[in-house]
């Protein structure tokens, strides 16, 4: 069974399965635009929380629910994430270990406002580069393609579904700041590794309500 929770409700912890698709009605799409989804659930299937207080920042994340074998205890514990972060700096660098596609950056930027239509705009001052096809989006949040203009020549949008040139971004006021997270820019994955890392943040919580 599928596990949802409200963005800003606090949220059940546990489930088994592996991430499926995000549920949500279609609008009408912008243009170039493939799908916008103004979706108000998150799905947290196969995900777990994590308490990014140890490492300064005062936030719940959910992660991929991993396990490994731990033959001296001989039990079964929680893979860890790996996270990089150098004191005074408001930047988090996260990945997992054993899981090239999952690889996430998370930054704090205080009471700097920060949405999803300025993201947007950077998108457009790169125009001359690439082109952005955005799959799925919310007042928060959006899972896009991004397309090198040059290998774009000859295909149709369903076809750059398929491809792994996925990213997500993520934008949430969690006491009074805005913290943003999206997928590491150096690299391109498939829709579904961009998604369940689009779901990790966008349940992204206070932790101060733990």
């Amino acid at each position: 069974m599928k596990k949802f929770i409200l963005p800003l409700a606090l949220g059940a912890v546990v489930a088994l399965s592996s991430c499926g698709d995000g549920g949500g009605e279609e609008s009408e799409a912008e243009e170039g635009d493939s799908t916008v989804v103004a979706s108000t659930e998150v799905d947290l299937t196969g995900l777990r929380e994590f308490d990014m207080s140890p490492y300064d920042l005062n936030v719940i994340l959910y992660i991929p629910e991993k396990y490994y074998h731990d033959v001296e205890e001989q039990v079964d514990k929680f893979v860890q994430p790996v996270i990089t972060h150098n004191e005074g700096e408001a930047l988090w660098d996260i990945t997992m270990p054993g899981d090239k596609n999952f690889h996430m950056i998370i930054e704090d930027w205080g009471d700097i406002e920060q949405t999803i239509a300025m993201e947007k705009q950077a998108h457009k001052d790169q125009g001359d580069i690439y082109e952005f096809v955005y799959n799925e989006e919310g007042d928060d949040y959006m899972l896009f393609s991004r397309v090198l203009k040059s290998d774009n020549t000859t295909l149709d949008p369903e076809d750059v579904k398929s491809l792994p040139n996925h990213h997500f971004y993520v934008v949430k006021q969690i006491d009074g700041y805005y913290i943003t997270a999206k997928s590491y820019t150096m690299q391109d994955y498939y829709q579904v590794s961009a998604r369940t890392m689009m779901n990790c943040a966008r349940g992204m919580k206070s932790a101060k309500a733990n």
